[in-house]
């Protein structure tokens, strides 16, 4: 649909937000499915000459932009904003067709209000949502993302400079919006890897303040069942009405959806969730193996469709890569180093633990080869090294997304060498062991019973130790004594050198003995 020229758009009325916040220039109504023309100029438009006179653009209400990952040193002025309604869950895309004047920038907005951002100490917008800078040369085409039903807001700013360079202007555009309609499903929350196969998993929504109910369905839309056969779904848990579901057992590999919802809704094959349950704000809590703290989502729902009053989660469960194995080489509490030095090229490794998680990982040690030095405080168990040329990326769910230099390896760890050759475009693994940390000797005495009529103890006691044992029988403080003094007996040794169980007689005694099992020397 094609977007008259301004004089003909509907100019919004009304009271002004405050002075710092956005002012919308232009009501595009209802976006249709398909494409929309937004083109005009970030400078002021006199619409009416008045009086008083009717402008839309020109205003410089916000240099920054809060929330997005755009570099805290780039500086907006002018802009003109187009305020915008989605019926139904879409997918938007802004594509550049013909070369822009100067050079405009357009940010998506969830709302008008700015702030000071407390980084940059710039005047920000507060709830920017996406952005496409469209500098390349026509057509150039960048997704805006999935967005719900609501209203929205497209500022399109003049970029007037980095830090320090500066020089304010206004740019002239003309650009398509397209608008395709989305499944709830793609309205989902990423999680991400979460953790691998098997392992133990929890879900719940403590924190929460209204009543909610959880389920976890499967790719192909179906609620799992538990190994009772019972379906993945909770309503209240822990005697309140949040919900929890645990999976001591955990999942199998591939891609799964936590839905949360509100209490009084059916969850059906979709996943699709009947839509009038109670709806507020969320907390949804998921578990990141052991090696993590667990962590969280917030957000709200509202009345109104199945994708106002839910919120679909999607996560993965990964499966351990294969790998060439070093053995146990260390134990917890050990300090030790893994590198590649002597390697013919640039490397770069990645850590996982065992959930596949990355833990560490290092490009240039001292050169460029790869190494990394463990703390003391490494868990037991097995853990994963990668090894990709330069310009490689890391990520959770054992990513290792291979660069592009190779060669031959040398990987050094504490029992010895690795060697052979990584080609260009290939990922390799390692896995090794951390031991527990050893235990301190210790002797536990299981059972002592004694015999009044032969006045004989039978001791019996567990040692990781090494024996044989003595049998030592002293008071209290003698039996604390380690060398012989003026005024210190010591214990008396009753047997030598026996194992568990043993009898042994003591004398008559007017008070209480004590007996104590000890190492032989």
């Amino acid at each position: 649909m094609k977007i008259l020229p301004f004089v003909s758009l509907l100019v919004l009325a009304g009271a002004l937000p405050s002075p710092a916040d956005y002012v919308v220039d232009v009501d595009l109504g209802i976006l249709p499915i398909g494409d929309t023309l937004v083109e005009g100029t970030t400078a002021a438009v006199v619409i009416d000459p008045g009086p008083p006179p009717v402008t839309i653009g020109g205003n410089n209400n916000s240099i920054h932009f809060q929330g997005l990952n755009v570099q805290p040193t780039l500086n907006y002025g002018n802009e003109i904003v187009f305020q915008f309604t989605l019926a139904t869950p879409s997918l938007m895309t802004i594509t550049k067709e013909v070369d822009f004047v100067n050079d405009p920038d357009f940010f998506l907005l969830g709302g008008l209000t700015t702030s000071i951002d407390p980084v940059t100490g710039k005047l920000s917008a507060d709830n920017a949502l996406g952005y496409a800078f469209l500098d390349a040369a026509p057509p150039e085409t960048t997704s805006l993302g999935t967005l719900r039903e609501g209203t929205y807001y497209l500022t399109v700013e003049n970029f007037d400079g980095f830090d320090g360079s500066t020089t304010p202007g206004d740019s002239d555009f003309t650009a398509t919006l397209n608008v395709l309609e989305a499944f709830p499903t793609e309205l989902a929350i990423d999680l991400g890897a979460i953790g691998v196969e098997g392992a133990a998993l929890a879900f719940d929504t403590f924190g929460s303040n209204y009543n909610t109910e959880l389920a976890i369905y499967d790719v192909f839309g179906d609620v799992l069942l538990g190994d009772g056969g019972e379906r993945l779904e909770n309503d209240d848990a822990g005697g309140g009405q949040q919900s929890e579901i645990l999976l001591p057992g955990g999942l199998l590999a591939g891609s799964y959806y936590a839905v949360l919802a509100g209490n009084d809704v059916t969850f059906n094959i979709g996943p699709s969730v009947t839509s009038g349950g109670a709806v507020g704000d969320f907390v949804f809590n998921y578990s990141l193996g052991p090696n993590l703290a667990p962590d969280l989502e917030t957000g709200t729902t509202s009345v109104g469709t199945e994708t106002q009053e839910t919120q679909f989660f999607l996560f993965s469960i990964v499966s351990p890569p294969d790998a060439t194995p070093l053995g146990t080489i260390a134990n917890a509490g050990d300090l030790f180093q893994i590198n590649f030095f002597g390697s013919g090229f640039d490397t770069e490794m990645g850590v996982f633990d065992s959930f596949g998680f990355l833990q560490f990982e290092n490009d240039d040690n001292g050169g460029v080869q790869s190494g990394v030095d463990f703390p003391a405080d490494l868990a037991a168990g097995t853990w994963y090294v990668a090894l990709i040329g330069y310009n490689g990326i890391f990520g959770d769910g054992f990513n290792a997304t291979a660069g592009t230099a190779g060669g031959a390896f040398v990987l050094n760890h504490p029992l010895g060498v690795e060697s052979g050759a990584l080609n260009s475009g290939e990922t390799l693994w390692f896995s090794f062991e951390i031991g527990a940390p050893p235990t301190a000797p210790g002797i536990n005495v299981t059972s002592i019973e004694f015999n009044a009529a032969t006045n004989e103890f039978t001791l019996a006691w567990e040692s990781n130790a090494p024996g044989p044992f003595n049998i030592l029988m002293g008071s209290e403080v003698e039996l604390a004594a380690l060398t012989a003094a003026p005024n210190n007996l010591l214990p008396t040794t009753i047997a030598v050198g026996v194992t568990s169980p043993v009898t042994v007689g003591v004398p008559p005694v007017a008070d209480k003995v004590f007996l104590q099992v000890r190492s032989s020397p």
